[in-house]
Parts: structure tokens; C-alpha cells; sequence
């Protein structure tokens, strides 16, 4: 499992955002992978450790070209 360390000020929803774009189910991820995160102010304090989880990788639905009707 990958880690980040945060940064004075950083806020999860921040993190989930840089590290899973378009993945809004990320920030929910995230807090399950570190509960602890919880008990810190929003705006964090530098050199937390965070767990960042695997995600399964949405694909876009492939849209059906259509040559003739």
C-alpha cells in the first residue's frame, strides 16, 4: 500500500482529490484506511502518515458508434 505524508495545512479531502481524481468515493476510502484521521483538526499538522488504499479504476461507459440506421 502506497503512503503520503502530509503537509502543514493539507486536508484529507485535498489529498483524496491529488491522489485519485474523479473518484469521489476516494475521501470515504481514505477515512476507512486511517480512522485515526478523525481525531486531528481538518486543516492537518505536517508528517501525518496516510494509508492510501487501492481503488478499483472506473471505466467510462464506451459509447456504440453507429454507422448506419
Amino acid at each position: 500500500m502506497r503512503t503520503r505524508t502530509t503537509r502543514e495545512g493539507e486536508m484529507l479531502d485535498e489529498i483524496a482529490a491529488q491522489e485519485y481524481p474523479g473518484q469521489p468515493e476516494a475521501l470515504i476510502a481514505l477515512l476507512m484506511a486511517n480512522p485515526w484521521v478523525s481525531r486531528h483538526p481538518p486543516m492537518m499538522p505536517a508528517g501525518l502518515v496516510i494509508d492510501l488504499p487501492e481503488l478499483e479504476q472506473k471505466r467510462e461507459p464506451q459509447t456504440m458508434l453507429r454507422l448506419f440506421d
